[in-house]
């Protein structure tokens, strides 16, 4: 009777063994077929948010952006800057 017992637990344990190899083995098999279809020279997903990253920020610069470009010799071209730098400046005085 104990050597019964003792070989349907070697079956079961041997059972269980090839059974957790062939789960790995599925798993190994399923991560290299997906690295093997990711590049990593190019992206497999473009966002076409303007401002990549956790939070978002409203877009309150509209189609010029939040680049600064001004010709030192035309007062005219960075004038509406100096304003807009006043105006936000003066609202710390109260």
């Amino acid at each position: 009777m104990d050597k019964l017992i003792l070989r349907s637990r070697v079956y079961i344990s041997l059972y269980y063994v090839a059974f957790y190899f062939a789960m790995i083995g599925l798993f190994a098999l399923s991560i290299y077929s997906l690295m093997k279809t990711l590049s990593p020279y190019e992206p497999d997903y473009q966002d076409l948010l303007q401002s990549p990253g956790v939070t978002m920020r409203p877009n309150v610069y509209g189609e010029e952006g939040i680049e600064v470009f001004y010709n030192i010799s035309n007062e005219k071209s960075y004038e509406g800057i100096v304003k807009s730098l006043c105006k936000f400046l003066s609202g710390d005085e109260d």
